[in-house]
């Protein structure tokens, strides 16, 4: 008997054709996935850092808002909170004060200090002689977990006002 050799089958050009086709669908989703991860991994990053910051600046604004008197000296910003009568004397300092220590948001209160925020760089204090307990207050913040492709960080340039301020920011440090 015979073979019979009309049965029809896949040849092998038939599925090299097919496993190419397979291969350039998959790359493209691949491509897509990946992209899609790093977007996600971006606006998490973003989120970080803009949680880190609002953080950094509800800390400093709820001091500098109940001020009583402030100043700027050295790129530190003190801040005397406790109002009624004229601000202690060196020895007996009881205000907050606010500088770069590194990377980190130092808030230094009694002569105790804790970084507050990470990955701080460029903090500086202005203050216009004008107006009555008006500060500004700029940084940027990179977190630590921001990657090289995208290094992340938010910039920060806000103005303050202590409502319970008389004068004019100072330009001499309160105590040192």
């Amino acid at each position: 008997m015979r073979p019979r050799f009309d049965q029809r089958g896949y040849t092998l050009i038939d599925l090299m054709v097919a496993g190419v086709i397979l291969a350039v669908v998959l790359a493209i989703v691949g491509d897509y996935l990946f992209s899609a991860n790093n977007t996600v991994a971006r606006s998490a990053a973003h989120q970080d850092d803009n949680a880190a910051a609002q953080t950094a600046m509800l800390l400093i604004e709820n001091n500098v808002r109940f001020a009583c008197d402030m100043s700027i000296s050295g790129g530190i910003l003190y801040v005397q909170s406790s109002c009624g009568g004229p601000p202690p004397a060196c020895s007996t300092w009881s205000g907050t004060e606010w500088s770069e220590g590194g990377d980190h948001l130092i808030q230094s209160t009694s002569g105790a200090s804790s970084a507050v925020a990470n990955g701080i760089s460029g903090l500086s204090f202005t203050a216009n002689s004008s107006y009555t307990g008006l500060v500004t207050v700029q940084f940027k913040l990179n977190q630590p977990q921001d990657q090289s492709w995208d290094p992340g960080g938010v910039a920060v340039n806000q103005t303050l006002t202590a409502r319970d301020m008389t004068g004019p920011v100072g330009s001499t440090a309160l105590c040192t």
